[in-house]
Order: structure tokens, then sequence, then C-alpha cells
């Protein structure tokens, strides 16, 4: 577990497949804490959906030996705000979820949160692609991944299908850039 930024009010976290097994618990339910504030459907249903997602990509990461990065926002009481999952595909790294606390939503922390994870996987990890999928009726997410595209230091391409958007990102842009503010 590393902290990648912090300020008076929030931190930004990164857990690597190699913090997955001293980690587990912590991560799966920070990352199903996020998910029982959506509007949709029962809390608790989507508690619970969402730790048996999280725990079965975390083995996956770890038992197929693939690179995998999990991205936590905490509020200054370690309240986890909003959640990145990235997963190694085919020599780049795939955005698999993102994923904001229904209260905070709106604020831009899902975007902060991919734009510094992006500079620390640039930086840190000799990450220089990474890939997003995304429905075409996801309007929330769609909005999200164009917001991404308007960072100078970042590349983007677009590929669409019937119903889905493909955007793949340059970040190679972000090595050594200015870091975000905090």
């Amino acid at each position: 577990m590393k902290v990648v930024s912090q300020n008076k009010m929030f931190k930004l976290v990164c857990f690597t497949q190699d913090d997955f097994l001293t980690y587990r618990e912590k991560i799966a339910e920070d990352f199903s804490n996020i998910f029982a504030t959506d509007k949709k459907g029962n809390p608790a249903d989507n508690k619970q959906d969402a730790k048996e997602q999280i725990e079965d990509l975390m083995t996956g990461f770890y038992y197929d030996d693939c690179r995998g990065f999990i991205y936590f926002i905490y509020d200054k009481n370690d309240l986890p705000i909003s959640v990145a999952v990235y997963s190694e595909d085919n020599y780049h790294l795939h955005l698999e979820i993102i994923a904001t606390r229904e209260d905070y939503k709106t604020m831009g922390f899902a975007s902060n949160l991919c734009l510094q994870s992006f500079s620390d996987l640039a930086n840190n990890y000799d990450v220089d692609t990474i890939t997003a999928t995304v429905n075409t009726k996801n309007y929330q997410s769609n909005y999200l991944q164009e917001s991404l595209m308007r960072n100078e230091n970042i590349d983007c391409f677009i590929t669409n299908s019937d119903d889905r958007i493909g955007y793949t990102y340059d970040i190679r842009g972000l090595v050594n850039a200015p870091q975000m503010e905090q």
C-alpha cells in the first residue's frame, strides 16, 4: 500500500497485487462500501455483489501473476470516496472499474482519481497505455472519459461499435509532467 498524494482533506492510495493478500479484507470492505451507496438496487445486495466482484478480481490478479492496481481516494476520516481498478491486458492496463460514493458524485473525484492514478502509473510503473470500454448509454462514464481527453499531456484514440465506445489513452506525456493540484 502506497500513499500517492495527500492533503488536509483527502488522500490517494494505491494497492498493487503485492498488497492483495495483506490488505484483502480492507480493500474488499472499502470497495463494497462505495457500491452500497448506489441509488439503484438494494444497498446490502450492492455491497455483497461488489465484495464478491473485487475478491474475484484480486484473486485473479494474484494467481494469474498479472499486474493489477486498485486506487482509492479517502477522506480525512478514511471513508472511501472513489475507487479505480486497473488490470493488465496485452501489455497495457485496462480501466476495469471506476466508482464514486453516491453523495460525492459530480464533484470531480472520479476524474481526479483517474488523472492522478494515470500519472502514478506512468511515472512509477512504466505504463504508457491505458484502455477503457464504456457502454454508449453510460453517459456519466463517457463524460468522465471525455474529461480525461482534455488533459494536454494525454493523447486519446476512440473506437466505436454498436453499443460500446473504446478509449485508448497514451499517458507517456504524464512522465515527469508537473503534478496536478491536490
